[in-house]
């Protein structure tokens, strides 16, 4: 979530990377990928399906400054940042095969939020079922 928002992408693209890491570890251990690595991976690829694209470097640059809050940022022509981008591009790959290259996402709150639906609580007030879906 925090690495999403310092990305400035939207929570739609944000959700999309969660489904994509649930997915991705039904078929992967959590020992042999990286937890951050693979978030870092998932944000990226759902930041370019959902059409929000953001640079490698910026990612890299915002999933480290996230892991090491006190350490100075990584430069592009460190051999740190390297490493890193060659993982994640890798992982990319990976997370793309895994997911069968099925990366659209129809996430059900989208259909929620487009309803004009509304209902009537036991008070008698009537309510948005956007509104009521959000706080379920």
């Amino acid at each position: 979530q925090d690495m999403g928002q310092r990305l400035s992408v939207s929570q739609l693209a944000i959700n999309t990377a969660i489904v994509y890491m649930h997915r991705f570890y039904i078929f992967h251990s959590l020992e042999k990928f990286h937890k951050y690595q693979i978030a870092a991976c998932a944000l990226f690829l759902a930041a370019k399906v959902e059409e929000q694209p953001r640079k490698l470097e910026h990612v890299i640059r915002v999933a480290h400054a996230c892991l090491n809050r006190d350490s100075p940022p990584l430069k592009p022509d460190s051999q740190e940042y390297q490493d890193q981008a060659r993982v994640l591009v890798h992982n990319e790959i990976i997370m793309l095969q895994t997911l069968g290259f099925d990366i659209q996402v129809d996430h059900p709150h989208t259909h929620i939020l487009g309803s004009p639906l509304t209902r009537v609580t036991k008070d008698g007030n009537v309510k948005d079922l956007a509104q009521t879906a959000y706080f379920m």
